[in-house]
């Protein structure tokens, strides 16, 4: 029963963290529509630069999971500030769809980069494939076990047909 509870205390602390999480993305989606009068759809990347920023000192530079955050936040204000004074503050007075078409591109660009800075490390990825194809072995593997220490089952041979529904090696009953 201990299990049973702690699963379903752990199942309800994961959901109320993500509906925390998309009530904080939909906060920023109204405040920036708010403020603006236009939707930011580069949100979700501004947030992978976060995120890519805190992955690099933890894993690069080995800093505190504090200082990570930190780092993390103070970088996104830093980027926000700087792109509002290079790209937003030139839309002022234009159409919304130009601003829409701004933050469309900006995400495409984000993406982009965001792809560059994740190299892929052809080694790494290859041992992750070997390592799936020897799961896959080891599957398959016990599966076959499993099939050859079951009780093959009889069958029944319809009149004037061909025995169906049997396991291997089985002899079809009259």
């Amino acid at each position: 029963m201990s299990d049973d509870l702690s699963f379903f205390f752990l199942l309800m602390s994961n959901g109320l963290l993500i509906g925390l999480m998309y009530s904080l993305i939909a906060l920023g989606f109204v405040l920036v529509y708010k403020a603006t009068d236009a939707i930011n759809f580069a949100q979700g990347e501004f947030v992978m630069i976060a995120g890519f920023v805190a992955a690099g000192c933890l894993m690069v530079w080995g800093a505190p999971l504090w200082l990570a955050v930190t780092l993390a936040v103070a970088s996104l204000v830093v980027f926000g500030f700087v792109l509002e004074r290079v790209m937003l503050r030139r839309l002022i007075g234009r159409p919304v769809i130009a601003v829409v078409m701004a933050t469309i591109g900006l995400a495409s660009i984000l993406r982009g980069v965001g792809r560059l800075v994740d190299e892929h490390e052809p080694e790494r990825d290859q041992r992750i494939h070997q390592a799936d194809q020897q799961a896959v072995r080891n599957q398959e593997e016990e599966e076959a076990e499993v099939v050859r220490h079951e009780r093959p089952l009889p069958c029944r041979r319809p009149r004037g047909g061909l025995a169906t529904g049997c396991s291997p090696g089985a002899r079809p009953r009259r």
